[in-house]
């Protein structure tokens, strides 16, 4: 098995994604950029999150990847998932689904 990829690394991998899915530049890409700001709706999300997964490998948990908003969120769990370690995610407040 290969070492973990850096934070460094895994920026520069998930900024590269976003930026071919949203046609803009990389450097308007920032590790505390929120997916909103840069125009990645859920579907865009889930794509770039697809690929992220083949490239490195890794299997994101759905959960997980719901919960990513930010460029940050997506690095920290890709890093957490290279060392074999959980991702924590945040707590969700109540929905419908959950009082039913």
């Amino acid at each position: 098995m290969t070492d973990p990829l850096t934070e460094d690394e895994l920026f520069a991998k998930v900024a590269a994604k976003v930026a071919e899915q949203k046609n803009i530049e990389v450097t308007e890409i920032a590790l505390d950029s929120k997916f909103e700001d840069l125009g990645v709706d859920s579907l865009d999300a889930m794509e770039i999150l697809f690929e992220l997964e083949e490239d490195l490998d890794l299997d994101i948990p759905d959960t997980a990847a719901r919960s990513m908003r930010t460029v940050h969120d997506v690095v920290d769990g890709l890093g957490k998932l290279s060392r074999n370690e959980p991702i924590e995610l945040p707590e969700d407040p109540p929905s419908a689904a959950a009082e039913g």
